[in-house]
C-alpha cells in the first residue's frame, strides 16, 4: 500500500510569495525602486569632506575672516578686562566693563541680525569691520577716558552680532548641497577653539605689549578680515527684492519674537540658551581674582 505523506507546510514570507496568489514574484525592495536606489548610491557618492570644503576658496576667505574676528574679539575682552583692572583697582568695575562684552547680542543682536536680510551680505560683513577697525582704533588711544572706552567696547562687541548673521546667511549660496552641513561644523569648532586660544594669545601680547599696543592689534585684525572679505568675496544682490516695500528692522525682530516664543520649543532652548550665559560670570572677575593670586598678565588669560 503505497502512502502519500503531504508535505510539512512552510511559512511565507514577503519575499517568497504563494505561487498560486501571483505569478509574478516580489523583488526585493533595493531593486523594487530603481529610483530610489540611485538616490541612495547618489547621496553616498555626493558626502562632502573637509578638504572639498576648504577647496572653495570663498569660503577659506570667510573661514579666515571668522578666525580673525572671534580672535579679535577675545583680544579686546581680555585687554579691557586688565586695562579697567590696572585704572581702578576695582573688582566690581572691572566684572560691569567686562559685561559690556556680552550685553550687546542679548540687548542689540536680534535686532541689528535683521540687516543681512535687507542689505547684500557681504556689504554687512564690510561694513561691521570698518565700523570695529574705527572703534577699536579709538580705545586704543591711551588717554581716552574709561566712560567712553566703555561705550566703545558695547559698539564693538555690538557690530558683532550683524557680522556673524550675514556671513551664516551667505554659506548655503558658497557650499551647497552636502558641503552646507561641514561648513557649519567647521564654523562652531572654530568658534570654540577661538575663545580658548584667544584668551591665552591675548593675554600674551598684553603681556609682552601693554593693553593699548594689543588693541591697536586688535584693529588691524578687523582690517585685515575687511581685506580678505573685500577680494575674496564674491558680491551678490541683496535678498530684498526690488520693487517691494522694505520692512523695517522693528517689524522682522517683532515677527521673529512672536515666532520664536509663540514656540514651547524653541522657547525652552532661547530660555536655556540664555541661562548658560551666566556661566561666564566668574569671567568677569579673572583679573582682581589674578591679582589676589599675586600673578602676572598671563594668569588673566
Amino acid at each position: 500500500m503505497n502512502v502519500t505523506v503531504a508535505p510539512e507546510p512552510r511559512t511565507k514570507f514577503v519575499t517568497e510569495p504563494d505561487p498560486s496568489e501571483s505569478a509574478t514574484p516580489v523583488q526585493p525592495a533595493t531593486t523594487a525602486d530603481p529610483a530610489l536606489a540611485g538616490r541612495h548610491r547618489r547621496a553616498k557618492e555626493e558626502r562632502a569632506s573637509y578638504r572639498e570644503v576648504f577647496a572653495v576658496g570663498e569660503f577659506r576667505a570667510m573661514w579666515i575672516a571668522q578666525v580673525l574676528s572671534y580672535t579679535g574679539d577675545q583680544f579686546a575682552q581680555v585687554a579691557i578686562a586688565i586695562l579697567v583692572f590696572e585704572r581702578t583697582r576695582s573688582p566690581l568695575l572691572t566684572a560691569l566693563a567686562y559685561a559690556l562684552t556680552y550685553l550687546p547680542p542679548i540687548a542689540g543682536g536680534p535686532l541689528l541680525s535683521g540687516l543681512a536680510d535687507l542689505f547684500p551680505r557681504r556689504r554687512v560683513m564690510l561694513a561691521c569691520d570698518l565700523i570695529r577697525v574705527g572703534t577699536v582704533g579709538l580705545m586704543a588711544i591711551p588717554s581716552m577716558p574709561l566712560a567712553p572706552l566703555c561705550v566703545l567696547l558695547f559698539l564693538t562687541v555690538l557690530t558683532g552680532a550683524p557680522f556673524a548673521s550675514a556671513r551664516t546667511a551667505l554659506m548655503p549660496d558658497v557650499l551647497p548641497g552636502d558641503k552646507l552641513m561641514i561648513g557649519s561644523a567647521v564654523g562652531g569648532i572654530t568658534f570654540q577653539a577661538s575663545q580658548i586660544v584667544g584668551f591665552v594669545a591675548g593675554a600674551a601680547v598684553v603681556a609682552t605689549l601693554n593693553p593699548h599696543r594689543t588693541l591697536a592689534v586688535d584693529a588691524f585684525s578687523f582690517a585685515l578680515s575687511a581685506l580678505i572679505v573685500f577680494v575674496w568675496v564674491k558680491r551678490r544682490p541683496s535678498p530684498h527684492r526690488e520693487g517691494e516695500a522694505r520692512p523695517s528692522l522693528w517689524a522682522m525682530s517683532a515677527d521673529g519674537v512672536r515666532i520664536v516664543f509663540g514656540n514651547p520649543v524653541l522657547r525652552t532652548l532661547v530660555l536655556l540658551g540664555w541661562l548658560a550665559g551666566f556661566a561666564i560670570v566668574p569671567e568677569g572677575l579673572a583679573a582682581p581674582y589674578a591679582h589676589s593670586l599675586h600673578r602676572g598678565t598671563l594668569t588673566v588669560g
